[in-house]
């Protein structure tokens, strides 16, 4: 899988867990969910792919999947 071009990459820490980043935010829009890149380490955590007034971003909550 391509890793989406973006300038822009929100890495999650505790304080954005349970808020619905980036999916409640209606300013958000989610172009992909669930996008796992495989990396030497093996799979990455999901990313998210999406943009808000146009810039495109990628998030990954820092813990990963529970």
């Amino acid at each position: 899988m391509t890793i989406p071009e973006v300038k822009v990459a929100v890495i999650g820490g505790s304080s954005i867990l349970g808020s619905g980043f980036p999916e409640a935010f209606e300013d958000v829009t989610v172009i992909t969910e669930g996008l796992i890149f495989e990396t030497p380490f093996g799979p990455a955590a999901p990313f998210t792919h999406a943009s808000v007034d146009g810039i495109k971003f990628l998030f990954i909550p820092f813990h990963g999947i529970t």
